[in-house]
């Protein structure tokens, strides 16, 4: 047990917390002391205890003892207390307030606030879901009444989350790599939670799946005895002949096996795929960690090959700008790590919305769109409102990018301007938002897609969605990703590469995709075309490919399924979004059943947190937990029966009734709400063996209109990506 106190501590008092240490994600009881200094506190005084808005730290309840996260107050003093739960100041906007609602509480009276309390049989309180060095909690008192409150501890009470239980095996490979040339593959032990474990020291296999076993050299073992930070890299692999490969990895002791991302082996490549996540915050604005552990996460852990740094501008002082100038400038590594300088312009959505500015070099000043919070820490000069006088402060550059996305508010796309914006972001933590890119679409906009983290975590390219309703525990998706086909692993090269539109977007599974025209045209160009051409794609993923769906513009063409079907297996998914703002989840929480039928078995399809999914089956009924941002989440049934079976669907955002026969011509689908569906239809087993690899190809004739073709692809677990349009032309 540690005190913490200020200078004046006689007169304010002091506070500690005990124990100062946490397992993510996992239940426990924690006590935070109080005791009064010189001046007690008086009736209608009060005492705060406040932590960040990026925590999923379980919700504190107060009415039921024998529940989690019951939390109690107790004192010494003769003085009757109130507690309840209240917003507070950002970054702090969690709080318990605790208020003297009778009596008052002399000096060195003591005040204890306990979360968890176990003492009418509950189980404590969940902590926070991911791991942080020295999560803060802040007490602060008014001993007046007044509303004003002072901090206790100048350092704040730290205690410190690690990883829980290792629970899980993550292995990533490079997103292509030249024949003849050596490569890295990297293995880390995560929690249940996605958060690496460093204490973790076993050993795991290694075997190439999907492809010629003798297509590269790499180690068949791995030993985490001296892992570092329950991350294992070998560097010294090397690619033999072309073609495509993943690795399965798998530690029998512990029952766990997982398989990499596919990796790309070609001869002589032009362009190499990169994997990268340009967009999130650490603690320096609203987020959590240094940016030393922010980097280092990136590069170490996730494996990624760029970054970028996105703080929310109004809350950026000069001194934070510095820092993270000095930091990007230091993590730069050609043809290792590249970081990219920039920030996120966060005005309201009326006057331009979320857009992530990047430079590509240095910039030693940026240009908020208020400085809210920062104030008076920040040149108020450099304040730039709307979005449009933005553009006008870049005027003729050509090292600055604006990337719009939707996050805490949602980027307006009538003020994009293709001279700085040659993306949009279509997937991040906040959800899948295949309504913006077909937005940009339909306003004919020439741009290309890209998917990120949004990361405030401090886990930059391996972001996992948290449990609960706070602010950082009601996301619904795991990290995306660009995907940037580029010369080489260099700031200029990338900054070319994205800014032809040779990117694409892929959610966590990082998908390989690349699409290109017969004429020579790759994703992302614009050409003109003379004749027929033949609209290529090319799609590996780390499960089979499920669907490809091809875009002209923002219709579809063509809605192709490569994988045959099996009339006893019913895929159900649903998805919702709500767009434009801030709370974009839709509540699914549901029930099915069946008639004239038997569910053999059930399974979860694209649930990606861990506190939802099936919640109970049976033989003719399945109950589930579920909550989607644009993203498909569902369920798989394997039936049996000689009849005709009915399934009755019964969810938060509708009802319905389908007949397995009806899905022999194909998918039904019922829309319950603008942005809010369910589809049936019918899917199969995976089969050993099968590939992962799909190609399609739809053929184009000029009609003097431009065309804009793109596609979306879907694994078998629902992972997605979406790659830049080619865009063309000519009678």
């Amino acid at each position: 047990m540690k005190e913490h106190m200020l200078l004046n501590q006689e007169r304010v008092g002091r506070c500690w917390v005990s124990p100062d240490t946490a397992a993510a994600g996992q239940m426990g009881t924690w006590t935070f002391t109080y005791e009064t200094g010189s001046y007690g506190i008086e009736d209608s005084g009060a005492i705060r205890l406040a932590w960040r808005m990026v925590s999923d730290w379980e919700v504190p309840q107060f009415d039921s003892p024998e529940k989690s996260g019951y939390t109690t107050v107790t004192t010494d003093g003769n003085a009757q207390l109130s507690l309840c739960y209240s917003r507070y100041q950002r970054p702090y906007t969690n709080s318990l307030l605790v208020t003297v609602v009778r009596g008052s509480l002399k000096p060195g009276d003591r005040v204890i606030i306990t979360m968890g309390d176990t003492s009418g049989g509950g189980p404590g309180i969940r902590a926070q879901s991911f791991q942080e060095a020295g999560h803060l909690f802040r007490l602060l008192v008014d001993v007046t009444g007044s509303g004003i409150f002072r901090d206790v501890a100048a350092t704040g009470l730290p205690v410190a989350v690690r990883a829980g239980v290792p629970h899980c095996l993550n292995a990533v490979l490079p997103g292509s790599v030249e024949a003849g040339k050596t490569f890295w593959l990297q293995v880390c032990c995560l929690d249940d939670m996605g958060n690496p474990c460093p204490d973790w020291h076993g050993e795991v296999d290694l075997k190439i799946i999907g492809a010629d076993p003798e297509i590269c050299t790499y180690p068949r073992k791995i030993s985490f005895a001296d892992a570092a930070g329950g991350v294992v890299r070998v560097e010294a692999c090397l690619a033999l002949h072309v073609g495509y490969f993943q690795i399965e990895v798998g530690c029998e002791a512990e029952g766990w096996s997982c398989r990499s991302n596919p990796c790309l082996v070609e001869e002589h490549p032009g362009l190499r795929l990169y994997w990268g996540d340009m967009h999130g915050q650490n603690a320096n604005t609203l987020g959590t960690g240094t940016l030393d552990e922010y980097y280092l996460f990136a590069r170490n852990v996730a494996g990624i090959d760029f970054a970028g740094w996105q703080g929310n501008d109004f809350e950026i002082t000069d001194e934070d700008w510095a820092a993270v100038r000095e930091k990007t400038a230091a993590y730069l590594e050609e043809d290792r790590f590249v970081p990219f300088l920039g920030y996120e312009w966060s005005g309201s959505t009326p006057v331009g919305g979320d857009y992530n500015i990047f430079f590509r070099g240095d910039s030693p000043c940026f240009y908020p769109s208020s400085n809210w919070v920062s104030a008076p820490n920040a040149d108020p000069d450099l304040i730039t409102t709307p979005v449009s006088e933005l553009w006008k402060r870049f005027e003729n550059r050509d090292d600055v990018m604006a990337i719009p996305h939707v996050g805490g508010r949602c980027g307006n796309l009538a003020f994009l301007d293709e001279r700085y914006s040659p993306a949009v972001e279509v997937h991040s933590h906040h959800g899948t938002f295949d309504w913006f890119a077909l937005e940009a679409m339909r306003r004919r906009l020439k741009v290309g897609f890209v998917a990120s983290s949004d990361d405030h975590t401090c886990r930059l390219g391996l972001f996992y969605p948290g449990r609960g309703t706070t602010p950082s525990g009601g996301f619904d998706v795991a990290s995306g990703y660009c995907g940037i086909w580029a010369e080489s692993l260099s700031r200029e090269s990338l900054w070319r590469a994205l800014r032809a539109r040779h990117c694409f977007a892929s959610t966590i599974d990082r998908l390989c995709l690349r699409t290109s025209l017969d004429t020579g045209a790759f994703m992302g160009d614009s050409c003109v075309l003379d004749g027929e051409a033949s609209f290529r794609v090319e799609a590996i993923g780390r499960y089979p490919i499920d669907q490809i769906l091809i875009y002209d513009w923002d219709r579809v063409v063509a809605d192709i399924r490569p994988r045959l079907a099996d009339e006893r297996c019913v895929r159900i998914r649903w998805r919702g979004v709500i767009p434009g703002g801030k709370h974009k989840s839709t509540t699914w929480d549901g029930t099915l059943s069946v008639e004239n039928g038997r569910i053999r078995s059930a399974e979860n399809y694209a649930i990606d947190r861990a506190d939802q999914g099936i919640q109970m089956h049976t033989s003719s009924s399945v109950s589930w937990l579920s909550t989607t941002s644009g993203d498909y989440d569902g369920l798989l049934l394997h039936l049996s029966g000689e009849g005709d079976p009915v399934i009755h669907f019964h969810s938060a955002q509708g009802n319905c009734s389908v007949r397995r026969s009806e899905l022999m011509n194909g998918t039904v689908k019922f829309t319950f709400a603008p942005h809010c569906s369910v589809e049936f239809d019918l899917t199969s087993a995976l089969q050993d063996g099968e590939s992962c690899r799909c190609t399609a190809s739809w053929r184009i004739s000029p009609d003097g209109e431009e065309h804009a073709w793109w596609v979306k692809v879907l694994q078998t677990n629902g992972n997605a990506a979406w790659a830049s349009p080619i865009f063309t032309s000519g009678t």
